[in-house]
């Protein structure tokens, strides 16, 4: 038996509903704007509003996976009926937006698409320390958005991971060790690292609304193994106001990547000290 836990919160506050149109989504890889905004994605398609999402890479380091990731993607989104052309891929390497060079061209492109696309609301990945392009990600395009310097787009982010559990404050390994002989599994919906000032805004979403989103979520049959996708991320959408982070410091004491793929958050910090400098 599956149970979902949900987060405790003493005082839950919501997105608020809003026809706000065009948004723009921004996807380090294929899955993670379902992931994060799915439920944002079909509200304002069946509001009548607009959607667009840019997909920061390629999503593999195989050249001939790259077309199948984007047929998922497509497919994905047409659940919820958003226009093919709508779908921006940027095609960079998987993990390759560590690289200053990378990162900057990144951050040229972003500036032009928002001057075009003109969104009235920006949606990227967290900075949590979970993956480095979702870091990565979520810096380029607020340094994107500094060049624009348009103060009436909205810029929300989402989290993916889960660093902390809220519920009595317990890591997510030790709530799991806790639990590991009962008979229930528990599934954690990716949390925020608190920041005070910058509360967690919930989405509301009907059943209905759930459901359209496990079924985008089941387009990416690469990555959906035994639906561990949907089963992982089925939760309603959570986003917060975009909180200006300090790029040198970590955003937790548990940087996921720094064991993952042999690359550490002094990584991560040269190439924002390099941006830094090439200003």
């Amino acid at each position: 038996m599956k149970k979902l836990l949900p987060v405790l919160s003493q005082n839950k506050e919501y997105m608020p509903i809003t026809n706000k149109s065009p948004i723009l989504i921004f996807a380090p890889h294929r899955d993670d704007e379902v992931i994060g905004a799915g439920g944002k994605i079909i509200q304002t398609m069946e509001r009548g509003g607009k959607v667009f999402i840019v997909y920061m890479t390629n999503g593999t380091k195989k050249k001939e996976l790259t077309l199948i990731y984007e047929a998922e993607a497509k497919s994905a989104l047409h659940v919820a009926n958003v226009a093919e052309q709508n779908l921006i891929f940027l095609r960079y390497e998987l993990g390759s937006l560590i690289n200053p060079k990378i990162a900057k061209d990144a951050i040229a492109k972003i500036e032009d698409l928002i001057k075009i696309i003109k969104p009235k609301e920006i949606f990227v990945p967290a900075y949590e320390g979970g993956n480095k392009d979702h870091d990565m990600t979520n810096h380029i395009v607020f340094r994107a958005l500094k060049k624009i310097k348009n103060p009436r787009i909205d810029f929300y982010e989402f989290p993916e991971y889960n660093n902390h559990i809220s519920f009595k404050n317990l890591p997510k390994k030790t709530f799991k060790k806790i639990t590991k002989h009962t008979p229930f599994k528990y599934t954690f919906a990716p949390e925020f690292i608190l920041i005070k000032g910058y509360p967690t805004l919930h989405l509301k979403m009907t059943e209905r609304e759930r459901k359209l989103k496990k079924e985008m979520l089941r387009q990416y049959t690469t990555s959906n193994s035994n639906d561990a996708l949907v089963k992982s991320f089925c939760f309603p959408d959570r986003f917060r106001k975009y909180p200006y982070y300090n790029y040198l410091k970590p955003p937790t004491h548990r940087m996921y990547y720094d064991d993952s793929d042999q690359i550490s958050f002094n990584d991560f910090k040269r190439t924002i000290i390099k941006l830094n400098n090439d200003k």
